[in-house]
């Protein structure tokens, strides 16, 4: 039989292979005092904010919050929380649909209505591409009006902010050379997160 390290070796090696918060918690669970315990303590809960880091779901990141309360990631979960309590009052987010371009590439498009009683001066998504396991392989961070510039600050907002009432069309093109390796190209595997709502006084 085989000893405790190479038993260890290869219960760690497996786990990074399924890379989920699963299967690091199992591996702290089977060799709580292992050769890898402080890094399975580091891994777990990365996996599980990478896991439900794209969605819009409260109870999924409050769960989050109680299993990993002092992870690195617990900051960003509170900042999650707080952008969705805004969200479902002042925010409708509608089906998204992905639709070639002639010239090659694809177009994102989802409504995005203001059901709240205040403008609505921001809204900023981050749009995931999944492969088909359903994991995120790239990810981009794109506004309501416009495209974020690549690596620099947005520049001050020359958009009308959304009215109450007001529905307009969240855009976004991808180009053939910027479809991301192993991405799905339709509407299942284009997902869409909240990131940024600012909304005009009360």
């Amino acid at each position: 039989s085989m000893a405790r390290p190479e038993l260890d070796e290869l219960a760690w090696k497996e786990a990074g292979r399924q890379d989920t918060s699963a299967a690091y918690e199992a591996y702290l669970a089977e060799h709580p005092d292992g050769i890898h315990a402080q890094d399975a303590s580091i891994a777990a809960p990365a996996a599980a904010w990478r896991e439900m880091d794209f969605t819009n779901d409260r109870t999924a990141i409050e769960a989050f919050l109680v299993a990993y309360e002092h992870s690195a990631y617990a900051t960003q979960a509170r900042e999650r929380l707080a952008l969705l309590d805004l969200f479902p009052a002042h925010l409708e987010i509608g089906q998204t649909a992905l639709v070639p371009i002639d010239a090659g590439g694809w177009t994102i498009t989802t409504e995005v209505r203001n059901i709240g009683t205040r403008d609505i001066l921001d809204v900023g998504f981050r749009v995931g591409f999944e492969d088909e396991q359903k994991t995120v392989v790239a990810q981009l961070e794109s506004f309501l009006d416009g495209q974020a510039p690549q690596g620099e600050k947005r520049v001050a907002r020359t958009t009308e902010p959304l009215k109450p009432g007001e529905a307009r069309t969240f855009r976004f093109d991808v180009a053939p050379d910027l479809a991301p390796e192993g991405w799905i190209a339709d509407a299942e595997h284009t997902r869409l997160v909240l990131s940024t709502l600012t909304l005009g006084d009360a």
